[in-house]
């Protein structure tokens, strides 16, 4: 991801949204569709020009003393085109899907620590 940023008022919670960069002419709208303060997160992909039809993902989290601690990642996603998109998942797109979410959570992992280590 090039970069992204908030599009609502709120920067967390139900119904925050955000613009993601990923490059070239790529980007994605994502929305909080479910909330659980220090227990779950589920973004929802509303608008993309990737060949997603729908995508969710969950994040179940706990909060261990002063940390958050990420106990589990749960992509789904459905592509466009029917078993044409069958086909690219199982060709291409589940792997860069992978390398995406793995892509994201060292991302937070580094925005995370680099707050840690630049208290305000």
């Amino acid at each position: 991801m090039i970069g992204s940023h908030v599009t609502t008022e709120s920067t967390t919670g139900l119904g925050a949204r955000r613009y993601c960069d990923l490059g070239g002419e790529n980007y994605l709208n994502e929305e909080v569709v479910t909330w659980g303060e220090n227990k779950a997160l589920t973004m929802r992909i509303t608008g993309t020009n990737l060949p997603f039809a729908a995508a969710d993902i969950r994040f179940t989290i706990q909060t261990d003393d002063d940390r958050t601690v990420v106990l589990q990642v749960s992509p789904e996603y459905r592509l466009k085109y029917g078993p044409l998109g069958a086909l690219l998942d199982g060709m291409f797109v589940r792997r860069t899907y992978r390398k995406g979410m793995e892509s994201l959570l060292r991302g937070l992992k580094e925005h995370v620590e680099a707050q840690v280590a630049t208290p305000s």
